[in-house]
């Protein structure tokens, strides 16, 4: 009966790393794929500049976040600069819609 329960025990634990392993992917693509969408949504509907302003924080923030990870120390500078992007991509989306 032990070996049974190992089993049950393996099982359960391989549900609780493909979960994990699922919400990583699937928040490594929003993070790689949606500043690009969200740029050429502001280009599609002719925001130029918030479209230019948007993908410039998207490559500082992204700079800053490969070096903290190159350093092993994540700074607060990274961490304002993703927060900035994020804020100013939604006002603009919001702008680009509502104008």
């Amino acid at each position: 009966m032990r070996a049974f329960f190992d089993h049950v025990a393996r099982v359960f634990a391989w549900m609780d790393a493909l979960e994990f392993a699922i919400y990583a992917i699937f928040g490594a693509l929003l993070l790689v794929i949606g500043p690009p969408l969200a740029c050429l949504y502001l280009l599609r509907m002719n925001q130029y500049g918030s479209a230019s302003l948007c993908v410039g924080l998207w490559i500082f923030s992204t700079v800053i976040c490969i070096r903290d990870l190159r350093r092993r120390h994540f700074s607060p500078m990274g961490l304002a600069l993703g927060m900035l992007w994020l804020f100013t991509t939604m006002i603009f989306g919001w702008m680009a819609d509502v104008g």
